[in-house]
C-alpha cells in the first residue's frame, strides 16, 4: 500500500499537469470552440427533459413586447393563496392598487387539461465589453419563462398564447381609465389636445330618461362596436354619429358621459368657436385616437357658417381671412377626412333641431336622433330609487305622477329637489310643492315685454365690454399662496338660521361621495351669494373655505375674455366666433358646460361660488338647479349680527345700555355688517365705539328718510293702508258666471269708496322697487307701501270668492292681474253663453217660421 506522502505527490504532480494543459488550452483554442466543446459534452451527458420553455422579454431590442405586457396584464388574475411575494403600487390618479409578481415567484394555470407554469425572472444586465461605451444599461433584464410538456407545444403557441393577449387585451378595456380632451394653445404647431382622467360617474343605470329609448341607444351602441368587418364590408368608415336636442337639463352631457363609460371610450370636447379654418379642424382630427367620442356641444349656436350666409340679392357675403366653412365641418363628418381613424363616435348637442342646416341632420352623418325630453312618470321612477331609495310603492306616486303629464320640469330640477332631504316624504313633498307651482306659473325665463323665452334665446342675449376686447393669453396658470384669512363661521355676523343651513349643507354635501357616484352625478356643488357690497359674501366664502379645509381658487372670468352678464346692449353676440388671429373669447356655453357640463366631472368635492350684488342682471341658464344649487341671500346687519359683532370686536357678551337704542335702530335702517364692524373697530373703549355707532345709525336713518322722500303724508299713508273684512264689506260670494255681475259691482263701489279703484284697472302703477342715490341702490318705501295696500285687495278678493275659484287670484301677482283673470274669464263665459242661447233660438226656431 502507497505511502501517504507518496500519493500526495501524484496528486500534485496531476493537479499541476491539468493547470498546465488548461493553461495550454486557453492561449491555443479561442473562447468560441472552447465554449462550443462545453456545450457539446454537456449536451452529450446531460439527461433529457421533456419540458419546454418560452422565454418572453420585456423588450426586443428598442421595441416593448407585447407578450411580455400581455402575460404580467394576465398573471394578476391568477394568483392564488400559495403566492408568497407580490409587489403592491399606486400612483396618486389610480383608484386601486396595482399588484405585480415579485421575481421569482410561480404561479401555475390550467388550459385545456394542459398544465402550465410561469416564473417571472429578474437578472442583472450584462455589460458591455467596449469600456468606452456611455450608454447606461438597465440594471435588470426582466422575462417571464412559461413551461410545459413538449407535446403541447402547438397548442400553447396556436391557442394558450393568443387566448393570453385577448384575455389582457379584455383585461386592459375593463380597466381602462378613460380620458376626456379640450384644446390647448400650447405648443410649436398651435392647437393640440390636452386631456384629464374622464371620472362622471353617469351611467345608463342612473340615467333618467325613457326606458325604450335608453334601450334604444344602448342597443345600438353594442351593435356599432361589434361590426368592424361590416363596415369595411359595405365600404363605410367605422363611425357613428348622434344628434342629441331637448330642452335644457334633461340630461343630454349625461347621456354623452354614460355612452363613454359604457364604451369604455375617450372623449374629446371641441368648441368650434376656437376652430381658425377647415385646415386646422383636419389636424385635430387626424390627432384623435381611436375609440373616441368626439362632442361638440350647442351646435346651432357655436358657429356662423361663412358659406350659409347670403347678401339680400342670393350672393355670398365676401370673407377677408380663413375661416371654418359647412363644407368643412361636412367632409369632416362624414367625407374623405372621415375615414381617418377607427371607431369614432361624433355626437352633436343642441336646444333647437329646427334651427341646425339640414345638411348637417341627414343619415350618414348624425345616424340617430335622440329627444331629451322633459321627466316623465318612468324618469321619476328612476330618479326616487336612486336618490330616496324607494324601490315600490310611496303614497305620493301617484300625485307626482299626475302633475308630471301637465307640468314641463327637468330631470335636473327634479334630482335637485330630491337632494334636499334624505327623508323621502320630506323630499317628495317639496316636489309636490314645486310641480304644483310650475303647473300654476310656469317656470321660464321672461324678455322685456313679460314674455317667456327659452333657454337658448337668453344664451344668444348680446353682451357688453368697454373699450378693447381683453386678449386670451397663450398660457395661463394658477399662482398660490397660503390662505390665511381669519373668517369663520363662529365669527360671521349673518343670520344664525340660515348660518347653520349652510353648515348643513356643507356637511350633507362632502359626507355623501358614493351617494353622488350612485346616481350618477359629479361631485360638485354650487352657491350663489347675492346682495349689496360690505355683506361679507367674501367672508363667507373665506368661512367656508376653513371649515372645510379646501383651498381657494379665486377665477376673474374678465381675465379670460367678456363678462357673461347681461349689462345693456351689445353688438356681439356671446356665441359668435371671433378670428382667432385676434383673440379667443369665452361664451357662454363654455361656462355653462364648466359648471354643469362633461367638464364639472373633472375631479372631486369641488365647490363652486358665484357672488353678485345683483342676482336680476344674471343669466338664468346660470341659475337653473344643477348649476346655482343655494341661494345665500347676505342681509343687512340684524340685531342678532350686531350682537356678534360686539362680542368678537369688543369683548361684550352679556349686556350694554346702548343694546337697546341699537337695536331699535337696526330695524330701521340698511347698514352692512362690515360698515358696523368698521365703527366698532374706532375704539377699544366699549362705550365710545358704540356711541359711535349709534351715530351713524342715526345719521343712516336720517339719510335714508331723505333719500326715499319719506315725508309726512307718505307716513299718513303708510299708517292709512286701508284692511278689509271681507264678511261684512263683499258679503256675496263669486260663484262663477251666474253672479258675476253682482260680485263685480259690490267690490268695484267699494274700491272706489276708498279711492283704490286704480289698483284694479292700473291707474295706480307700481311704484320703482329701488331708487338711485348717489350712485347706491336703495330701496323705495313708495313701493312698500304700493305693495301692501296691492296685497290687502288681493287678499280681499280671494276671501269673497268660491273655494274652487281661489287658486286663480292666488296665482296672480297683483290684484289687477287676478281682475283681469277673473273679468276675462267669467265675462267671457257669460257673453258665450247668451250668444250660444241665441245660437240655438235661431238654429231650432227659425226653419219652423218657414
Amino acid at each position: 500500500m502507497p505511502s501517504p506522502s507518496s500519493l500526495f505527490s501524484a496528486y500534485a504532480s496531476m493537479t499541476a499537469s491539468i493547470m498546465l494543459f488548461r493553461s495550454m488550452a486557453n492561449d491555443i483554442i479561442p473562447y468560441p470552440i472552447r465554449n462550443y466543446l462545453v456545450s457539446s459534452l454537456g449536451y452529450l451527458f446531460k439527461p433529457r427533459s421533456r419540458l419546454l420553455t418560452l422565454v418572453m422579454e420585456e423588450s426586443n431590442g428598442m421595441v416593448r413586447n407585447q407578450v411580455y405586457d400581455a402575460s404580467e396584464v394576465y398573471l394578476c388574475t391568477k394568483i392564488s393563496p400559495d403566492t408568497e411575494r407580490l409587489k403592491v403600487s399606486k400612483t396618486p390618479r389610480e383608484k386601486n392598487l396595482t399588484i405585480r409578481l415579485e421575481k421569482g415567484e410561480k404561479i401555475f394555470d390550467l388550459f385545456e387539461g394542459v398544465e402550465l407554469k410561469w416564473r417571472f425572472v429578474c437578472a442583472e444586465a450584462e455589460k458591455g465589453n467596449n469600456p468606452n461605451d456611455q450608454v447606461v444599461a438597465r440594471t435588470e433584464k426582466r422575462s417571464f419563462e412559461l413551461s410545459f410538456d413538449k407535446k403541447y407545444k402547438g397548442l400553447v403557441l396556436g391557442s394558450y398564447v393568443p387566448f393570453v393577449l385577448e384575455k389582457a387585451k379584455a383585461i386592459r378595456d375593463q380597466q381602462r381609465i378613460l380620458k376626456m380632451y379640450t384644446l390647448s394653445t400650447q405648443g410649436y404647431m398651435g392647437m393640440m389636445w390636452d386631456s384629464i382622467n374622464l371620472e362622471h360617474p353617469a351611467t345608463f343605470e342612473t340615467l333618467a330618461m325613457d326606458p325604450k329609448l335608453k334601450n334604444d341607444v344602448m342597443e345600438d351602441l353594442d351593435r356599432f362596436v361589434k361590426r368592424k368587418g361590416f363596415y369595411k364590408k359595405v365600404g363605410k368608415a367605422w363611425k357613428r354619429g348622434y344628434l342629441l336636442y331637448g330642452p335644457p337639463g334633461t340630461g343630454k352631457s349625461s347621456l354623452v358621459a354614460a355612452m363613454a363609460n359604457h364604451l369604455k371610450f375617450d372623449v374629446y370636447d371641441l368648441q368650434l368657436v376656437n376652430i381658425m379654418g377647415d385646415y386646422d379642424l383636419r389636424r385635430l382630427l387626424l390627432s384623435t385616437g381611436n375609440r373616441s367620442i368626439l362632442v361638440i356641444e350647442d351646435i346651432d349656436c357655436s358657429i356662423d357658417l361663412p358659406d350659409r350666409r347670403h347678401a339680400p340679392d342670393g350672393r355670398k357675403q365676401p370673407e377677408h381671412h380663413v375661416q371654418l366653412t359647412l363644407s368643412g365641418l361636412l367632409n369632416f363628418i362624414d367625407g374623405l377626412w372621415s375615414s381617418c381613424g377607427d371607431e369614432r363616435i361624433i355626437v352633436f348637442t343642441t336646444n333647437h333641431k329646427d334651427r341646425l342646416d339640414p345638411a348637417l341632420l341627414r343619415p350618414g352623418r348624425m345616424d340617430m336622433h335622440i329627444h331629451m325630453s322633459y321627466c316623465n312618470p318612468q324618469g321619476f321612477k328612476l330618479l326616487a330609487s336612486n336618490y330616496l331609495g324607494i324601490h315600490g310603492y310611496h303614497h305620493l306616486f301617484g300625485e307626482i305622477e299626475g302633475l308630471l303629464q301637465d307640468t314641463e320640469v327637468s330631470p335636473a330640477q327634479v334630482a335637485e329637489e330630491l337632494m334636499k332631504s334624505e327623508d323621502p316624504d320630506i323630499a317628495l313633498g317639496g316636489l309636490v310643492k314645486l310641480l304644483k307651482r310650475k303647473k300654476l306659473e310656469g317656470d321660464g325665463p321672461v324678455d322685456k315685454d313679460g314674455k317667456t323665452v327659452g333657454i337658448r334665446e337668453v344664451k344668444r342675449q348680446k353682451v357688453e365690454t368697454k373699450g378693447k376686447p381683453v386678449r386670451m393669453s397663450r398660457r395661463k396658470v394658477w399662482d398660490s399662496i397660503n390662505f390665511e384669512h381669519p373668517a369663520t363661521f363662529e365669527t360671521l355676523a349673518m343670520d344664525p338660521e340660515l348660518k347653520n343651513a349652510v353648515m348643513e349643507d356643507l356637511n350633507r354635501f362632502i359626507s355623501r361621495k358614493e351617494f353622488y357616484k350612485k346616481v350618477g352625478r359629479a361631485w360638485k356643488r354650487g352657491y350663489l351669494l347675492y346682495r349689496p357690497p360690505g355683506t361679507s359674501k367674501s367672508s363667507l366664502v373665506a368661512a367656508m373655505a376653513n371649515y372645510l379645509k379646501f383651498d381657494v381658487y379665486a377665477l376673474q372670468l374678465i381675465s379670460i375674455a367678456v363678462s357673461i352678464f347681461q349689462t345693456g346692449n351689445s353688438q356681439q353676440p356671446a356665441d359668435k366666433p371671433i378670428n382667432l388671429k385676434k383673440e379667443v373669447q369665452l361664451t357662454l356655453s363654455g361656462l355653462l358646460n364648466f359648471i354643469d357640463g362633461l367638464w364639472s366631472s373633472c375631479g372631486d368635492e369641488r365647490i363652486i361660488i358665484f357672488t353678485t350684488n345683483h342676482k336680476d342682471r344674471l343669466d338664468p341658464a346660470l341659475l337653473r338647479p344643477g348649476r346655482m344649487h343655494m341661494y345665500i341671500h347676505m342681509s343687512y346687519c340684524n340685531p342678532q349680527g350686531f350682537k356678534l359683532l360686539a362680542s368678537n370686536y369688543l369683548g361684550i357678551h352679556g349686556y350694554h345700555h346702548l343694546f337697546g337704542e341699537i337695536e331699535g335702530l337696526l330695524q330701521d335702517t340698511e347698514v352692512s355688517p362690515a360698515q358696523v364692524a368698521e365703527e366698532l373697530m374706532m375704539s377699544e373703549d366699549p362705550d365710545v365705539a358704540l356711541s359711535g355707532l349709534v351715530k351713524l345709525l342715526k345719521w343712516k336713518k336720517l339719510e335714508g328718510d331723505d333719500a326715499n322722500a319719506f315725508d309726512i303724508q307718505d307716513v299718513k299713508r303708510q299708517k292709512a293702508v286701508v284692511q278689509f273684512n271681507p264678511a261684512t264689506d263683499l258679503p256675496i260670494k263669486l260663484l262663477g258666471n251666474v253672479n258675476f255681475a253682482t260680485w263685480k259691482a259690490q267690490l268695484v263701489m267699494l274700491l272706489n269708496g276708498h279711492q283704490l279703484i286704480g289698483h284694479l284697472d292700473g291707474s295706480i302703477s307700481a311704484p320703482p322697487t329701488a331708487i338711485s342715490r348717489n350712485r347706491k341702490e336703495i330701496p323705495n318705501s313708495k313701493y312698500q307701501i304700493w305693495f301692501s295696500q296691492d296685497q290687502f285687495i288681493q287678499q280681499a278678493m280671494m276671501a269673497s270668492v268660491d273655494i274652487t275659484i281661489a287658486p286663480t287670484v292666488a296665482t296672480a301677482a297683483t290684484a289687477q292681474k287676478a281682475w283681469e283673470l277673473l273679468h276675462t274669464f267669467y265675462a267671457n263665459m257669460t257673453e258665450n253663453k247668451k250668444s250660444s242661447e241665441l245660437e240655438i233660438v235661431i238654429h231650432y226656431r227659425i226653419p219652423f217660421l218657414f
